[in-house]
């Protein structure tokens, strides 16, 4: 939200921003990007805490901008070609795809 309105000096021109944004693509984009966001903030609740434990505090956080790095790119990966408003983001099929995701992530950093 904060890219979107960012130049945004008025209630219109926050309208025209957020219209501007739904077109096309736009709508996909911002919910991969709300996704991606969602997925780095449940990935430091759930397992950011096993990385610190491992690695230590500085090179766990160290990490944190190639984790989300990755969990954005995986997430790209398992969506590419699919209609992403037609994805139940917070039912089964979102709740598995979120799932995986972490657990490859974390992987990566283990």
């Amino acid at each position: 939200m904060d890219e979107v309105c960012k130049d945004v000096a008025s209630p219109d021109e926050l309208e025209a921003a957020l219209l501007e944004r739904m077109d096309g693509d736009g709508l996909g984009e911002l919910m991969m990007a709300y996704f991606g966001n969602y997925l780095f903030e449940q990935f430091c609740r759930v397992f950011f805490g096993q990385l610190l434990k491992k690695h230590g505090d500085q090179k766990a956080n160290s990490y944190l901008d190639s984790i989300r790095d990755v969990l954005k790119s995986d997430l790209a990966n398992k969506t590419v070609g699919s209609d992403l408003t037609k994805i139940d983001w917070f039912g089964r099929e979102g709740t598995q795809m979120a799932q995986t995701i972490m657990s490859n992530t974390l992987a990566v950093f283990e």
